[in-house]
């Protein structure tokens, strides 16, 4: 491992999985790109992945507008991108967007899709501006203005579903028939960003269309008056998880005997899941909703079906919260704010601007729920292609290979093969590789740079005591509200969803980083802060389809915030107070 010198630190060896970089557009981010790819990528999900995300963004700024064929060719336009060994996205690129898009700017992109950051902000430069482009962009929004076209998602999921059902039974196919599916990979991974991109382009579309014509009645701020109008929905398919789980811990709730399982500890649990009906009701949440879990763009990392105790995790949660927390009780109060949130925006705009503001309520409410749509049909399909390549991880590891399936993931898409048939001739590379990984994993990656990335040897080191007391924590943090509402309660930070650290109902959930498999974990809270996250973030949309007072992008919230002091979360000012402890109550 390299160390620092006397002279300042060395450098640390590149990568496997590494990108170029691209001076046309020099700023890089993990804004959004860290929700789903939050720790350093595998070299085994890296090259599976290759270009498939670049392409199928390219595609979709075809599609909309954003540039043309020649445009791509000739900038060498790169969208995403692995620097230090962490996913990131080029800032620079998607703030084209805001130039080129009418009614939009470079900072409502970085507001939508980002969060709050210190990025560097946007410069002009030669060539950002194009006619051709504003116009092209024009036509696409006013037509998914008139007529929200998502059919496209229906039929990624329908693909998603015919395939994975395709797919030989893995217990007892070949390693020949299992390795031959590896190369078909990419191009499916590639396919399917496609249609995210498009749902996720339709709901900023929405979203920016309220916030321009509400921006003059509410002071310059819609934030909260649109949150408010585009909280529980009731479409939003990343939060049926959660009302499942929801349910599962009623269930655990009301009968002593599962109670009692559980208080013994998740080993308990997780080592025979209670029988009879609870059994039966795991089961089939499994069966419909197994394929998710955390991180789950990477390839590594287990879905539920692969490994049930994280998701017992959630109920052992859950079995503790209120019933006031119900989501279907909290699903009829936002329906009710929504409705009075819309009387309050058209009472803001003149009279012949109320349709139009109508018409981008429902594009911004179909957005949200195709893009949550669309990420659990590629999810499916990940699943499927997990399922392949962990029951590979797991004959290697019968071979006398790594007793951590993660590590089998340190094997190249090439090397592969190689691996799965004589698992020793690996031991060395993977040995390197593991301390190249750990070395990265071990360390915070820079939230955005420009032009070149610095050395991981520079990164401050992640807290490896969740929730330690920083020697003068700030009294107030801030962020960015995503969902509405304020909420008091005893902190507690959570860095991994399988190992929830106790989280009790009247806590505030402090974590790192979030995607909708996190969510589940929101009702057991009663308001959630997270150092990364934007307006149209996995998390921001699920937040608000439970609910859940939500502050994001408040930079170093598990390192400043000490377990257990007081919190009090202001989600409509986007900001966290800290104090020592509960305030006495006024007199």
């Amino acid at each position: 491992m390299t160390e620092p010198t006397a002279t300042g630190p060395a450098p640390y060896p590149s990568w496997i999985v590494e990108d170029e970089y691209t001076p046309r557009f020099p700023i890089w981010t993990r804004g959004n790109a860290g929700e789903v790819f939050p720790n350093v990528v595998t070299p085994l999900g890296g090259t599976i992945y290759a270009d498939a995300p670049a392409i199928g963004h390219r595609r979709n700024f075809v599609h909309m507008g954003l540039f043309t064929e020649d445009e791509i060719g000739e900038h060498g336009i790169v969208v995403s991108g692995v620097f230090g060994g962490y996913l990131y996205l080029n800032m620079s690129v998607f703030r084209l967007m805001g130039v080129r898009t009418p009614g939009m700017t470079p900072e409502m992109t970085d507001e939508q899709g980002f969060g709050v950051n210190d990025a560097p902000p946007y410069r002009p430069m030669p060539g950002d501006k194009s006619l051709g482009a504003t116009v092209r962009m024009s036509r696409w929004a006013m037509r998914a203005l008139r007529r929200p076209d998502t059919t496209v998602i229906d039929d990624a999921r329908r693909r998603a579903d015919d395939w994975v059902a395709s797919l030989p039974d893995v217990r007892t196919a070949s390693d020949e028939e299992l390795l031959a599916l590896v190369p078909t990979f990419t191009a499916r991974i590639t396919d399917f960003f496609v249609p995210l991109g498009q749902a996720t382009a339709l709901a900023g579309i929405g979203r920016g269309g309220l916030e321009q014509m509400l921006r003059r009645g509410t002071k310059g701020d819609p934030t909260l008056l649109v949150n408010r109008m585009t909280a529980g929905l009731g479409t939003i398919e990343s939060a049926l998880p959660a009302r499942r789980l929801w349910r599962l811990g009623r269930m655990v709730a009301a009968d002593p005997a599962l109670m009692a399982q559980f208080d013994q500890g998740l080993d308990a649990v997780a080592g025979s899941v209670p029988g009879g009906v609870f059994a039966d009701a795991f089961a089939s949440f499994l069966h419909d909703h197994g394929h998710r879990g955390p991180d789950e763009y990477e390839l590594a990392a287990p879905s539920w079906a692969l490994e049930p105790r994280i998701a017992l995790a959630l109920v052992d949660r859950l079995r503790l919260a209120p019933e006031d927390r119900d989501p279907e009780v909290v699903a009829a109060r936002l329906a009710d704010d929504r409705a009075a949130a819309v009387a309050e925006a058209l009472a803001l705009v003149p009279r012949p601007m109320r349709r139009m503001l109508r018409r981008a309520q429902h594009v911004s409410e179909v957005g949200a729920a195709a893009r949550e749509r669309a990420k659990d049909a590629m999810v499916r399909e990940l699943a499927g292609i997990k399922n392949v390549l962990h029951e590979l991880a797991r004959r290697a590891r019968d071979r006398g290979g790594p007793a951590d399936l993660r590590d089998a993931f340190l094997v190249t898409v090439d090397e592969l093969a190689g691996f799965v048939a004589s698992p020793a001739d690996f031991a060395g590379v993977i040995a390197t590789r593991r301390e190249q990984r750990d070395y990265r994993q071990a360390r915070i990656p820079p939230f955005w740079f420009e032009g070149e990335i610095s050395d991981p040897s520079t990164w401050p080191l992640r807290a490896t005591d969740p929730g330690a007391a920083p020697e003068s924590p700030p009294a107030v943090l801030r962020g960015m509200g995503v969902c509405p509402g304020v909420a008091e309660g005893r902190a507690r930070v959570v860095l991994d969803p399988a190992d929830p650290r106790g989280l009790q109902p009247d806590e505030i959930l402090v974590a790192p980083i979030t995607d909708p498999a996190w969510t589940p974990l929101f009702l057991g809270a009663a308001a959630v802060v997270v150092e990364v996250g934007a307006q149209q973030s996995h998390a921001a949309i699920v937040a608000r389809e439970l609910g859940i007072p939500a502050v994001v992008s408040v930079t170093g919230a598990t390192r400043l915030i000490p377990d257990g002091v007081w919190l009090r979360v202001d989600a409509n000012a986007g900001e966290v107070h800290i104090t020592a402890d509960r305030p006495e109550p006024t007199q």
